[in-house]
């Protein structure tokens, strides 16, 4: 049987669009769990850009009352620790808008070869049975003389299609369209820029705000009057605090934890021993006029420096305060405990069980501090010892 150069080139033509217009994939089944990873993390941002309008409301209504220096500087602490947060997050969605179109491209890479090796394959299957003399579909149906003869000879060609059908079915449901996964390529790339242009909004604004922060910190150091009004705040907020933890450490005397020596030298020091200066001692103080116990000793050091646990143990307590800032309490069994304050990030939780030397904050100025320091207490009970009994000063 001949076949005309025109036949074959409308075989081609119209197999190609038949293969073709089935418009292969949808289903970014790889790309699924990132899609729900970008939607949480945006549910997340979303969450903290309202608590950062509170804390600019709650900065905007500040009334002049006995405590408004330390209200002010921790609203403005909370700022900076909102802002991280967001950058933080956002710095994450970044990646994972990345990872999305990482795979998306490779999807869409991987099925234009699918289709191209699918295709090839196709029309070498009809070149072969071309050249075997196999009657093609196409040829039958050119080549029927009447309706009837038509409708016989598409019959006679059903199964030759059927594989084709089945490869082009299987298809269909594994992926979506080409169509669509590049519109999501593009949806993607276009989200992209715009977190990295709101990234480098909110690093913007956090330096500022840093600078704002240490401006007032500023102000606070140079104006006795607002100095004095900070410290007579935390003296009355640190009583209330001892009070709450007296109680609570003393009754977790029999809890169940493992035990851990508590001998002079057996605990380290809470920072790297190039930070081994004391600025404020443990014991009787007088501030601006007024008695005070020290209830630790303050250790001084850069904003960020790693702050470690003195004993292995569990974490008590892992939050912020109005006076201690963000704190740590660390149970090290038979009634011990120890204190680190003012940090500015916290790297463990309640309930964590830790190391002796494990990094567990970093050091900051929250709170009362307006210089960055450890603030570190040991607790016997719930009743505050001298750390150096337990600790060798560097």
């Amino acid at each position: 049987m001949h076949i005309s150069q025109r036949v074959l080139r409308v075989i081609s033509i119209v197999m190609c669009l038949v293969f073709c217009g089935v418009l292969l994939p949808v289903g970014p089944s790889d790309a699924a769990s990132t899609q729900s990873d970008i939607n949480a993390l945006r549910a997340k941002i979303d969450a903290i850009q309202k608590e950062k309008e509170d804390i600019q409301k709650k900065i905007d209504s500040i009334s002049d009352s006995k405590n408004k220096a330390l209200d002010e500087k921790n609203s403005y602490e909370s700022q900076l620790g909102v802002l991280e947060q967001e950058i933080a997050s956002r710095d994450e969605l970044i990646t994972q808008y990345s990872s999305l179109i990482d795979e998306t491209i490779a999807g869409i890479e991987g099925k234009e070869e699918e289709i191209d090796a699918k295709f090839g394959e196709f029309l070498e299957r009809l070149r072969i049975n071309y050249e075997d003399g196999f009657v093609n579909y196409l040829v039958l149906v050119l080549e029927s003389n009447s309706f009837t003869e038509y409708l016989m000879n598409t019959e006679r060609t059903a199964d030759i299609l059927e594989y084709d059908r089945m490869v082009m079915n299987n298809m269909e449901k594994e992926k979506s369209s080409l169509g669509e996964q590049k519109k999501q390529l593009e949806e993607a790339k276009a989200a992209l820029e715009e977190e990295k242009k709101k990234l480098d909004e909110n690093k913007a604004d956090l330096d500022k705000k840093r600078k704002n922060l240490d401006s007032y910190i500023q102000q606070l150091e140079n104006d006795e009057e607002k100095q004095k009004e900070l410290q007579l705040a935390a003296i009355e907020a640190d009583k209330e605090l001892n009070d709450k933890l007296e109680k609570a450490l003393a009754a977790l005397a029999e809890k169940n934890v493992p035990q851990h020596p508590v001998n002079k030298g057996d605990m380290i020091w809470p920072l790297p021993t190039a930070y081994g200066t004391i600025t404020d001692k443990y014991g009787p103080r007088t501030l601006f006029g007024q008695y005070d116990f020290h209830l630790g000793v303050d250790i001084p050091a850069p904003a960020g420096t790693p702050v470690y646990a003195s004993q292995a143990g569990v974490v008590e307590y892992a939050e912020k305060h109005y006076s201690y800032g963000n704190f740590i309490v660390i149970n090290h069994g038979g009634g011990v405990t120890t204190l680190y304050a003012h940090n500015s990030a916290l790297h463990v939780s309640v309930g964590q069980t830790v190391a002796q030397g494990d990094t567990i904050a970093s050091v900051g100025r929250t709170g009362t501090a307006t210089g960055n320091h450890c603030h570190f207490e040991v607790r016997v009970n719930g009743k505050t010892q001298n750390p150096l009994d337990y600790v060798n000063q560097p």
